[in-house]
């Protein structure tokens, strides 16, 4: 079992020129949390039901390189998880608000080994 701590950002702005990025201002945070839980429906929920978000147009995390890629159902989710490591198990999610232009980065999926250094 991987307890991973799950950050969500909330209250910032996205910034899209000329690189993605996230001005941070709020954190809602999970704790200890059982990676093995972890379902997409549930983050997009949290972003709704606590955070007060209209509607989630894209889930965002950052990689273990720090770079943004987007997070589209539990095949991203689990994808994201097997890169978990002692040191990348703090998940920080950032959501596009339905209402809100989207953001263009890749997607998770995508994240590949040869990223690690």
């Amino acid at each position: 079992m991987n307890l991973v701590d799950i950050m969500f950002h909330h209250g910032g702005d996205w910034i899209r020129e000329p690189h993605v990025l996230y001005s941070k201002k709020f954190v809602h945070s999970w704790e200890g949390y059982d990676s093995d839980l972890i379902s997409f429906i549930d983050l997009v929920n949290e972003h709704t039901r606590e955070l007060m978000y209209v509607g989630v147009q894209q889930l965002i995390v950052n990689g273990p390189s720090g770079n943004y890629y987007e997070v589209v159902d539990d095949s991203g989710i689990r994808h994201l998880l097997s890169l978990i490591s002692d040191e990348f198990k703090c998940l920080n999610f950032y959501a596009v608000d339905e209402c809100e232009l989207s953001v263009n980065v890749p997607n998770v999926v995508h994240y590949s080994d040869s990223h690690h250094h």
